[in-house]
Formats: structure tokens, C-alpha cells, sequence
């Protein structure tokens, strides 16, 4: 789903230059420049990186058309990945991981121990679902519309049973795939629902989620818990 991918920040405006963090969805960020297709944005804390101008125009703000053009710089020509944090300290690729898988499980543990306000600090995925479901809660109130997901709308806040499978994708943006745990311990299984058959929906037990690094260096779960009706 394109309207569902990272927005990723580079260090160069071609798709050429490194990933160096991923954007929230529900932050809007300064345009303060741009070269050919390409848009610089303002981080914060004197940070800036290079975004597609297309990726998604409603996370910016401000005239992008108005921007002064900005020199490109050199094209890179080595095969390494140079890493980044706002305080310029390198960051290992295993280092990065460890962080992420650390996200994602607190993450979990928190909805699973009604800490929402402490969770939400961990989610970086879009808020619109939540508020479609809950219209009466205030849509900036993070924590209780994590609460309402959980208590009332069909998430499975549930604690992570295992991890499957990890991949790392670049230094801001992780993979994993998840196995969840019941209550008893056992192993979590969403079964065909609403009328289907296992047929056509066979049971699942395995999921996919994504931990994302933020600009402010931040590891961030971008998807909400399972859904079951």
C-alpha cells in the first residue's frame, strides 16, 4: 500500500543517497528547500535531509514551490553505508536491530499492561483508523485512542511470544515477523472471521511488523495490533 509506506529521509536529493531516518506520519515538517523533484526538509535541532517530493505532500507545511533551489551534493561513490544519529554518534546495523526489537516488544508489553500513554510513545504508525472508530475522543489524545482499541474496538493487545523472523532494511527502518501469546501462554491464531471459510481465510499466527527510526532517533512501531472483530 503506498499510501501506508515510510516517508524516508535522505542525506542527498536522488534515490541514490543513503536513508538516513523515516518520518511520522502525524508530524508535519518545514520545506526549506528543494532540487529538481526533490524537497529539503527541516528536522529540527539543526538536522535536515532530503525527502521525494512526491512521497506525500500532506506531511509538509508551508509554499515548497517557494523555496530557494538547493546544490546537490556529490553523488556517492562508496558501497558504504554510512550511519546516522542527530548527535553524529555511528550506530552498527546489529546495534539499530537490537533497538528495534527492543521497540516492538515494550511496545506490545505496555498495551498489554494498559500503559498507553507510555506506549503511544512508542508508535509512530498513523492514528486514522483509531479515530474513524472512537469520533467522541478528542483525535490528538493518543494515549485513550490506544485504549479504546484495545478495550473496545478489536485490537489483541497482546504480549510477543516470539520473533520469527528480522530483517534490517536500512538504519531507520526494521522488519519483523511476530507470533503473539494468549493469555494461558499459548500461541495466538487469528481464525477466518465474519462468515468465511478457513478456505478462504486460512488461520493466521504470524504477523508483519515494521520499527522505523525517527529524526530525532527514536525506534517506532508503525503498525497497530492484530484486529479481530
Amino acid at each position: 500500500n503506498v499510501e501506508d509506506a515510510p516517508v524516508y529521509v535522505r542525506n542527498g536529493p536522488g534515490f541514490e543517497f543513503n536513508v538516513i531516518c523515516v518520518l511520522e506520519s502525524q508530524k508535519k515538517h518545514l520545506v526549506i528547500g528543494k532540487h529538481v523533484d526533490w524537497w529539503l526538509v527541516d528536522l529540527g535541532d539543526h538536522q535536515s535531509g532530503w525527502v521525494y517530493a512526491l512521497a506525500e505532500d500532506l506531511l509538509f507545511f508551508g509554499n515548497a514551490n517557494a523555496v530557494p533551489d538547493q546544490v546537490s551534493p556529490p553523488k556517492p561513490t562508496s558501497e558504504i553505508i554510512p550511519t546516522f544519529t542527530p548527535t553524529d554518534q555511528t550506530e552498527t546495523a546489529s546495534e539499530g536491530l537490537e533497538k528495534a526489537r527492543n521497540a516492538l516488544t515494550t511496545f506490545f508489553e505496555l498495551l498489554h499492561q494498559h500503559k498507553y500513554e507510555e506506549a503511544a510513545e512508542l508508535y509512530g504508525g498513523d492514528y486514522q483508523v483509531l479515530q474513524g472508530w472512537n469520533p467522541s475522543l478528542d483525535p490528538q489524545d493518543y494515549g485513550a485512542l490506544l485504549a479504546n482499541g484495545c478495550e473496545i474496538n478489536g485490537l489483541q493487545c497482546l504480549r510477543v511470544k516470539r520473533i520469527v523472523d528480522e530483517k534490517v532494511i536500512s538504519v531507520a527502518e526494521y522488519h519483523f515477523t511476530v507470533e503473539f501469546m494468549n493469555q494461558d501462554g499459548s500461541l495466538f491464531v487469528r481464525g477466518p472471521c465474519c462468515g468465511a471459510s478457513a478456505t478462504d481465510h486460512p488461520p493466521e499466527s504470524q504477523f508483519a511488523y515494521t520499527v522505523i527510526k525517527n529524526c530525532a532517533g527514536e525506534f517506532l512501531v508503525r503498525e497497530l495490533p492484530v484486529y479481530v472483530p
